[in-house]
């Protein structure tokens, strides 16, 4: 059997402050055991009624959401909420407002340029109270030029032993194309989805570089190697971790939606 739990209460208290619909005397006629029950019950109805309207307040916050201001996907939309809102506004030959401008942030600045009033229409030439009142920011990309190095390679006899030795270019060149050139060449298959033949268009007509279909699968084959190990650390943790959340970003391969 459940326990009831105790709860101290004021019986001395007229029925008027504690809102009862009693008269004084028939509250004061009632058995002590008798009123504190009612008081009570009075507190556990005013809980419960400010619970409701809690729930309400979160039920009316529910039912507003859709795919348009929450993360829920378009799929669980309530069809019979969206179309008749959108099909009067449709009648009525209103156009849309436009989406909110978004004002563009300074950068930091390579370059600045102080410009002051020339001349004014009367044709004077002498300003006062000279004051800054914007900035206009402008934004270019460098001249993209190629950094590259020739390794000139020697060989020679060894007096000793006369031996040829020859002179052997480091590792990080042997390649042929350095970290930063082949880091990008896989971001743009990689991240950006473009096919071999695209990078191999970009690679002449942006970077004036002529690289090859094969070369390009070589950069990125050693990409691949690269990040192995911290593709397969992701992998671990991703299942070993007790909760994975799906991500609904759309993904192209071969052409197909994945």
């Amino acid at each position: 059997m459940q326990k009831r739990k105790t709860v101290i209460v004021d019986i001395s208290s007229s029925a008027e402050a504690l809102g009862l619909p009693f008269s004084e005397e028939d509250w004061k006629a009632t058995p002590s055991s008798v009123r504190r029950y009612i008081i009570e019950r009075e507190k556990t109805i005013a809980e419960l009624l400010e619970r409701v309207k809690e729930l309400e307040r979160i039920v009316e916050k529910l039912l507003k959401r859709n795919s348009s201001n929450s993360n829920q996907p378009p799929s669980s939309d309530n069809p019979y909420c969206t179309s008749r809102a959108s099909k009067e506004k449709g009648k009525a030959g209103k156009r849309k407002k436009g989406h909110g401008g978004v004002r563009q942030q300074l950068l930091e600045t390579t370059k600045e340029h102080h410009i002051y009033p020339e001349r004014c229409k009367c044709g004077c030439c002498e300003f006062k109270d000279i004051q800054h009142y914007y900035t206009h920011q402008h934004i270019e990309l460098p001249k993209i030029q190629l950094e590259i190095s020739h390794f000139h390679l020697y060989k020679g006899k060894c007096k000793s032993c006369s031996r040829e030795q020859k002179g052997y270019v480091s590792s990080e060149c042997r390649t042929g194309y350095g970290s930063h050139l082949s880091a990008f060449i896989v971001e743009l298959v990689g991240i950006a989805g473009n096919s071999r033949r695209m990078v191999q268009v970009f690679c002449h007509s942006v970077l004036g570089l002529c690289i090859s279909l094969g070369a390009i699968q070589k950069v990125i084959d050693r990409g691949l190697e690269a990040i192995l190990l911290h593709y397969e650390a992701i992998r671990d943790k991703a299942r070993s971790s007790k909760v994975n959340h799906v991500d609904e970003t759309t993904w192209y391969k071969c052409g197909g939606l994945y």
